[in-house]
């Protein structure tokens, strides 16, 4: 069966190897600025351990320097650490009030007046003022990724203060007797003790880095979907629109004319399509060139946008045809926005190369049938649109209202 002593080092070693991971973790991963204040203080914990395990190797004094210089640190990093976590300023006069009194107790119970028993007594009170501090500071924590640790390591510190405090009345008296062990680094419960601290630490960064590396992971997680969806949105946005005039594209406005189809068969809310193609669009290409007719394309689609409301949707559909959305527009309505649209086209002049070119419109408009398909819906649109160009261009014509079929 192994003894204290056996299972002290195998759990010493294991402790070792846990704080360089965390260590290594600490200063190669961008977890929070305290990571590297918590992994010093858990190798000072630790390294405290060891002053306890050499208590056979290295003189008595040495030992307990060793040992308590790196409790006394660790505590004060952890104090520290936690004040920057809550966004204030460490209590830096209570740590190194704290320091000070150790020191001192130390020096004149460890060589000016030897008694171990005394020393160790006033020893533990900086002790208790540095866990209670620490434990407050984790329970002052909001909330976070850190808050449950924090919380965690401040229950272990309450508790070992409670202890420690509960033994320094025995330690006085044992003192002031004289009885008791006078090497008291020497038993096995203060070596637990060490152990037991060293643990806590490591644990509680363990929680911790773990706690922030998913919380660094969901945020960067967050950021690429993030990212991903403003590029689908741009990418969206590209096939949504024509290059040449910024006009929506076919695509898109099929898909917006679905959307309305479904919203008459539901809800029964009037809209509307206008279809207008150039007139004699043709002869502008041929006669000025290709350059002359992309600019005549994009002053009518600046001159439509124009005449629009809000809510409507201009889209080029061909080389020189257009459809206009009017949701919630009935065809009577859509009558009189197609009529100033054309007249808005008729009036403008486009200036190339020093000549004026004009260009007029022909209009087919179309009010939405209820459970009418968006492919006849469209047919209809066309139909007028034929019409008002065999009637002499440059005119505005009415689609046959959708006649359902009867059922068969």
């Amino acid at each position: 069966m192994l003894d204290i002593q056996t299972l002290s080092i195998c759990l010493l070693l294991f402790l070792f190897a846990v704080n360089a991971s965390l260590v290594r973790t600490a200063w190669t991963q961008d977890v929070f600025p305290q990571a590297k204040l918590w992994a010093i203080a858990g190798v000072l914990i630790t390294f405290a351990s060891v002053g306890v395990m050499l208590r056979s190797v290295l003189p008595y004094g040495v030992a307990t320097a060793v040992g308590y210089m790196g409790l006394s640190l660790g505590y004060a990093v952890i104090s520290v650490s936690i004040a920057q976590v809550r966004g204030r300023e460490p209590k830096r006069n209570l740590i190194l009030g704290c320091l000070v009194f150790w020191w001192v107790a130390t020096v004149v119970y460890e060589w000016i007046v030897p008694n171990h028993l005394m020393r160790l007594a006033y020893i533990s009170l900086p002790y208790v003022i540095l866990e209670l501090e620490i434990a407050y500071s984790c329970w002052r924590v909001g909330s976070g990724s850190l808050s449950l640790p924090l919380r965690f390591l401040g229950v272990g510190f309450v508790v070992d203060a409670i202890g420690s405090a509960a033994n320094i009345p025995s330690l006085i008296g044992q003192a002031q007797s004289g009885t008791g062990n006078p090497m008291p680094l020497a038993s096995p419960d203060l070596l637990v003790g060490f152990l037991v601290q060293a643990i806590l630490i490591s644990v509680f960064f363990i929680w911790a880095l773990s706690s922030r590396l998913r919380q660094n992971l969901t945020e960067q997680e967050t950021v690429r979907r993030e990212v991903a969806e403003a590029e689908a949105l741009r990418l969206n946005e590209l096939i949504a629109r024509d290059d040449l005039t910024d006009a929506f594209s076919r695509r898109h406005i099929t898909d917006q004319l679905e959307r309305q189809m479904r919203l008459k068969a539901r809800s029964d809310i009037a809209a509307s399509v206008l279809a207008f193609d150039l007139d004699h669009f043709k002869v502008i290409n041929d006669r000025y060139g290709h350059a002359a007719g992309d600019l005549v394309l994009q002053s009518v689609v600046k001159t439509a946008a124009g005449t629009h409301r809000p809510t409507d949707m201009l889209a080029r559909v061909g080389g020189e045809e257009f459809l206009v959305l009017l949701p919630m527009t009935s065809g009577e309505e859509a009558m009189l926005l197609a009529e100033r649209l054309r007249q808005a086209i008729a009036d403008i002049a486009i200036e190339h190369e020093g000549e004026t070119l004009r260009i007029t419109v022909s209009i087919g408009v179309a009010e939405l049938g209820r459970h009418e398909p968006v492919a006849s819906w469209l047919k209809r649109a066309d139909q007028a649109l034929y019409l008002a160009k065999s009637q002499g261009r440059n005119r505005v014509e009415m689609a046959k209202p959708h006649v359902r079929a009867a059922a068969g």
